[in-house]
């Protein structure tokens, strides 16, 4: 065999060496994949599938599974698994695998009375190809739990919640904004001083700023926050929330009518405050009423207590 010819026979061996080492890679994070996990209610407590119907949608190929085709197996209660059928055999095209790394998987749950629908997303990750296997809990809605949307504008809001969270991290509470803010605080009125919430947790009753780097709208879900059990106030300023309703300042902050100076509420469209002066004459007021999800500041004469309920 002359150079020549060994020189084709050496770069074919070698090319077919390199097609069985890309094949065998591919193999290892494509192919047949298990979706597994658990359903739950938004209190953390399990679901009846009887109730509930899901699809998990593969958004680059459009492949869908969903409960009940045929496909997909369950077990146990709130537990779904779902196998693809696609096989994993050479050539190990791409174009055949169920699921590679960077597919984006949408969930999908919803009432079979078509009320309530929740959905969440998933990028594959080469960890999840390497294991053929991703676990996730999905949160739908439980009895008594509502949802509420705010708008939200790039710099300053002041809000707060209306509803109270079955998680309330404050990533979980903010998910809805997930990489459109970069700062929460809330104000501490014995030190005078704003405290730093991002990893930290927000609860109702309480004012919070929160820093949007890119506009949107903020959505949450929990129970109706309607009554305020005794919030302590410290003299001078204190940054509140309110209930999950609307009312007349006079009316709301009648606990401690006479006994605060003003009312500060943030025009985040303006980035500037508004104020209530409860002596003031009609027409002098920015505002009239507190509104569920923005938060307030109250300026006390001297430490006091606010009571107020929906």
């Amino acid at each position: 065999m002359n150079a020549r010819v060994k020189g084709m026979a050496f770069s074919v061996l070698t090319a077919m060496f390199i097609l069985a080492l890309t094949a065998g890679t591919a193999s290892a994070e494509c192919g047949g994949f298990q979706q597994a996990g658990y359903v739950r209610y938004g209190n953390g407590t399990e679901i009846d599938f009887d109730n509930f119907n899901m699809t998990i949608t593969n958004l680059n190929t459009s492949t869908v599974w969903y409960k009940g085709d045929g496909i997909s197996t369950w077990s146990g209660y709130g537990y779904y698994k779902l196998v693809t059928t696609s096989p994993v055999a050479p050539p190990f095209d791409d174009r055949t695998c169920a699921w590679i790394t960077g597919d984006v998987a949408e969930y999908k749950v919803w009432s079979l009375d078509g009320t309530y629908t929740n959905t969440t997303y998933h990028t594959m990750t080469g960890t999840d190809m390497l294991y053929a296997k991703y676990n996730m809990d999905i949160y739908v809605k439980a009895a008594g739990e509502e949802t509420f949307s705010k708008d939200l504008v790039e710099g300053w809001n002041l809000v707060s919640l209306p509803l109270e969270p079955w998680d309330n991290n404050t990533s979980a509470v903010l998910s809805s904004m997930s990489g459109k803010y970069d700062a929460v605080y809330s104000y501490d009125a014995v030190t005078n001083e704003f405290k730093d919430v991002m990893t930290g947790t927000m609860d109702p009753g309480t004012g919070y700023f929160v820093h949007v780097t890119s506009a949107g709208t903020w959505t949450y879900a929990g129970s109706a926050y309607t009554d305020m059990d005794g919030i302590s106030l410290q003299p001078g300023l204190n940054m509140v929330g309110w209930l999950n309703c609307s009312r007349p300042i006079y009316d709301a902050l009648s606990s401690i009518d006479g006994d605060y100076w003003y009312v500060a509420r943030w025009n985040a469209t303006a980035q500037e405050f508004e104020t209530y002066n409860p002596v003031a004459p009609n027409g002098f007021n920015d505002f009239a009423d507190m509104e569920r999800g923005e938060g307030y500041y109250i300026s006390m004469k001297g430490a006091g207590t606010l009571t107020a309920s929906c």
